[in-house]
């Protein structure tokens, strides 16, 4: 074969791994085949992604022929197995092919009022990061993340991540549409029925079958790794926006609790005064929250021309995007999973101690706001070390009911050795979407990864059963359900999401995109 001939097709290399460590090092993963596989270098960028559209389909076919699983691995961020296989694990993250639309590609029904100019379509190895910063140079933004972005973009909505924009939503609430590689021979282009976005003609540019279905789309939004390998994820953006974001502790007064269940912040005094916050998170720790407080982190928005440095420059210091310099070394996106696998298992005597001289040093109140674009504040791609954490998603009227719990297990059953959060997301309408109510309080439990650490999860997940407090889990972060969890916390949504696996993949492509994970709730019927 000729170079020219190489270069205009996928490279797919056996990098000879047998294991898969994933980033928070929770578990290692035996396995048959690791790949590594990048997109052709030659050509027409769609002729590129097409190819490797083909190399995608030869991948499931072995997988069929070898009878073993296959999983797309992304940042690997994910705490919980649902990335694991004991087969084959196919690296993503060299897949960053990056389109605008064509306008004539674009139906005439889509009613965004932008049209094609909000829409991108990302391949699937885009990280969270690559995408705030080409869409930065292109004078657009992300609408929300997660505060650590070395996630990339199908994995990210595969597993749920959030964020905490109270009206806009996490990653799952803005993307319009997926290209879906379902068998060895077969792939689809999926958007709901409800939100038409693309024409037909745009499915045949990817030689891909059109598929307009709410019940598919919202089955495969947050698909758990289990409808196929998603190549191509298809968002609607946003103008680039300027962030300002504030932190500073503020007592767990009844005004405070009001906010928190409601939403409402006319009781409480924000920084941004009677504006609306874009994002709204309390950081706690529950060794002191009734003396100190809770600690409020808030995000205002406002437009900014990209191009124009006054806009983007610190008016205190000059600095231009002080978002990065100000926090010396850390970002924002340092969120209190990346923090604290630096806080070691000691004597639980002194565990409330480390937690307080822990948040001292890593949240502490801002005396001037941070400024920077969303990509800039939440900028982190890297872990520190061991930790364990789980999230739940209650409804928001739920939210100091939960807390209230979590601190008197602390009382009764602690000390846990870390701190919890509550942020606040917008729901969307994924089957097994676990933000799920239309206003979502996220609680999460961030620590040292201990027996006691993990105990405590187990503990929490009961206590909110025995009390009557709706709850769901984070899929990409610890926790321990089976079937009959899944009945009481999704009821008739797990048949919805089975039946539509069901009618997207054939017997065969199932069994290959199941795994233990899936196996283990139940969500494999018919596989």
């Amino acid at each position: 074969m000729s170079d020219d001939d190489a270069n205009s097709k996928p490279k797919l290399v056996d990098t000879g791994q047998k294991s898969w460590q994933n980033a928070h090092v929770t578990y290692t993963q035996p396995l048959r085949h690791f790949y590594d596989l990048w997109n052709p270098t030659e050509g027409d960028s769609f002729d590129r992604y097409n190819a490797t559209t083909s190399a995608i389909m030869d991948l499931i076919a072995q997988a069929q022929t070898e009878n073993v699983g296959l999983r797309a691995l992304g940042g690997g961020w994910s705490l919980s197995r649902a990335p694991a296989t004991d087969g084959i694990l196919v690296n993503t993250k060299l897949l960053n092919l990056f389109f605008r639309m064509d306008p004539d590609l674009v139906d005439p029904a889509y009613s965004n009022p932008e049209r094609e100019k909000a829409l991108r379509f990302l391949q699937c190895g885009n990280s969270i990061l690559e995408a705030h910063q080409k869409l930065r140079a292109q004078g657009r933004g992300l609408r929300s993340c997660g505060a650590s972005n070395g996630q990339t973009i199908a994995g990210a909505l595969s597993t749920g991540t959030h964020g905490a924009a109270i009206d806009a939503g996490s990653i799952a609430n803005y993307v319009v549409g997926l290209h879906i590689v379902v068998g060895p021979q077969r792939h689809v282009w999926l958007e709901p029925a409800c939100y038409p976005v693309m024409t037909r003609d745009f499915a045949d540019a990817l030689g891909a079958e059109w598929i307009r279905d709410d019940a598919l789309f919202h089955a495969a939004l947050i698909s758990l790794c289990g409808f196929g390998f998603i190549h191509g994820v298809m968002i609607e953006t946003d103008p680039l926006f300027l962030y300002e974001m504030h932190r500073h502790r503020m007592p767990y007064d009844a005004p405070m609790r009001n906010a928190m269940n409601t939403l409402d912040f006319s009781q409480i005094s924000l920084p941004g005064g009677t504006a609306r916050p874009y994002h709204f998170q309390v950081l706690i720790n529950p060794f002191d929250v009734e003396q100190k407080g809770v600690s409020v982190n808030t995000m205002y928005r406002s437009k900014i021309d990209p191009d124009d440095e006054a806009a983007h420059t610190d008016k205190n210091t000059g600095d231009f995007d002080s978002a990065v310099t100000d926090l010396g070394g850390r970002t924002q996106g340092d969120d209190a999973l990346a923090v604290l696998g630096r806080v070691t298992q000691t004597l639980p005597a002194l565990t409330p101690e480390i937690i307080k001289v822990f948040m001292q040093a890593e949240f502490p109140d801002t005396t001037r706001p941070i400024l920077g674009t969303l990509g800039e504040i939440f900028s982190n791609t890297t872990t520190r070390g061991r930790t364990a954490s789980t999230s739940m998603g209650v409804p928001v009227e739920f939210a100091t009911r939960a807390l209230d719990a979590l601190l008197a297990l602390n009382k009764s059953n602690g000390p846990f050795a870390g701190i919890f959060s509550q942020r606040f997301v917008k729901g969307n309408n994924a089957t097994l979407g676990w933000i799920r109510w239309p206003s979502t309080c996220v609680i999460e439990l961030d620590g040292a990864y201990s027996d006691n650490s993990l105990a405590f999860f187990d503990l929490v997940a009961k206590t909110f059963i025995d009390q009557g407090i709706p709850h769901t889990f984070h899929w990409g972060k610890m926790s321990k359900l089976g079937p009959a969890d899944m009945a009481l916390l999704y009821g008739d949504a797990v048949n919805q999401w089975l039946t539509a696996r069901r009618q997207l993949l054939d017997p065969a492509s199932r069994k290959v995109f199941t795994n233990a994970f899936l196996e283990g709730m139940g969500l494999t019927a018919d596989a």
